[in-house]
């Protein structure tokens, strides 16, 4: 029995998570006991998360040309995730995303989705698509021209195929890009 992968397109990032004692006030210094670096970005969690439970993912992403970029590969290579569609960008830094996060569990969310907003049209999709029998997209591959352009060929070319497609709509594509959002969801 050979397995099946599902595609996964979207955001890689690093995420740093600190601790602070209160929300600051502007121009506040806010000193956190310590500082948390983790995979990050939708697409890489859930296609982490998929590897995890077993399930063969292939993730379709772009990283900067960094030392974050080259962690996030090998940490999602070493849980289970098919790394050889996740491009490099010359001019992009990998996506960041800082995460303040207060006593009582409120997190607060800062960041850039860097090498994200520039997810080109893999190369070899004829290998992409062997054995694919699902596509999992998010609101965020909506926002970005480039990145657009990819998700709706990989769109098209998984309901050509009868495959399953799924979508993450997510907070901020929900009230920048809602249009788009009702048009996929169809």
């Amino acid at each position: 029995h050979r397995p099946h992968f599902i595609v996964v397109l979207g955001d890689i990032n690093i995420d740093i998570l600190g601790a602070a004692d209160s929300w600051p006030q502007p121009g506040d210094d806010c000193q956190s006991p310590k500082l948390e670096l983790h995979l990050g970005g939708v697409a890489a969690n859930c296609a982490f998360a998929l590897g995890k439970w077993g399930v063969h993912p292939r993730l379709v992403g772009c990283v900067g040309q960094d030392e974050f970029g080259n962690f996030l590969r090998r940490l999602l290579r070493d849980h289970g995730v098919e790394t050889s569609w996740i491009q490099t960008a010359a001019a992009a830094v990998t996506g960041i995303c800082y995460i303040n996060v207060i006593p009582d569990g409120q997190r607060t969310f800062f960041g850039s989705r860097g090498a994200s907003r520039v997810i080109r049209k893999p190369q070899r999709p004829h290998a992409l698509f062997h054995r694919a029998s699902a596509l999992h997209l998010f609101g965020y591959n909506f926002i970005d021209p480039v990145t657009e352009a990819t998700a709706h060929y990989l769109l098209k070319s998984f309901r050509d195929r009868g495959a399953w497609v799924a979508l993450d709509v997510g907070p901020e594509p929900s009230k920048t890009a809602p249009r788009k959002i009702l048009q996929l969801a169809r």
